[in-house]
């Protein structure tokens, strides 16, 4: 957290005894450590001078982990933003895709899940509507039958929990969310392609709007 967050800048150095007392852990613990770091490129092993602190620009952003730190770092609302703007190029592709490839048992899903979000949100029950929210999102991708999209579920799947536990998804949602739910899940229900696709989009757009405080076209 102290890199994501900037109080350890880019250049600085980190070594095993640093951790070690720093966080009053073994060699062992500091060593993985340094290696989940490595893995989220957020350090690099540098010839002479250890371990480095990593710029954002060479952080790998696409990994769940780093995605949920930066949502629990100063810099939240600028990812909250980010994911929404890639989640909008993303999902009502995936949408449209679905309307076409889903399997019979996909398409009930995720109309039986569309009435789940409507019921938990409606009683308030804010942790069934963020699983049947998660597992919903999630399907779409996976019944888009395209293993690129497919491949992008952790990271939504990471965005869509994160907004849930830092308390920017509200419960119950706005209506307008709900009904948007039912109607991408019939339209995809139902082969419709274009029409799940256009309401993908507005969805995203209330989301926007309703959740992130943001302008539909911010």
């Amino acid at each position: 957290m102290t890199i994501v967050s900037g109080r350890l800048a880019p250049g600085s150095a980190l070594t095993l005894e640093k951790l070690q007392d720093h966080f009053g852990v073994s060699r062992t613990v500091a060593r993985d450590s340094i290696h989940i770091l490595e893995s989220m490129r957020l350090v690099k092993a540098v010839r002479r001078h250890g371990i480095v602190v990593q710029p954002a620009s060479s952080w790998n952003v696409f990994d769940p982990k780093v995605i949920e730190l930066k949502l629990r770092s100063p810099d939240r609302d600028s990812q909250l933003r980010t994911m929404s703007e890639l989640r909008s190029g993303i999902e009502p592709l995936a949408a449209g895709l679905a309307a076409d490839n889903a399997t019979a048992d996909q398409r009930g899903r995720l109309v039986a899940l569309s009435s789940a979000i409507r019921r938990a949100g409606e009683s308030g029950d804010a942790v069934q509507m963020m699983a049947a929210d998660v597992e919903y999102h999630t399907l779409i991708l996976e019944a888009s039958g395209n293993p690129m999209l497919q491949g992008l579920t952790e990271i939504v799947n990471a965005v869509l929990q994160g907004r849930a536990e830092l308390g920017v998804l509200p419960c119950p949602p706005a209506e307008s969310e709900m009904v948007l739910h039912e109607q991408i899940a019939e339209q995809i229900s139902a082969g419709d392609g274009p029409g799940a696709q256009l309401s993908s989009l507005a969805l995203l757009r209330e989301i926007r709007t309703n959740t992130l405080g943001l302008a539909p076209d911010a």
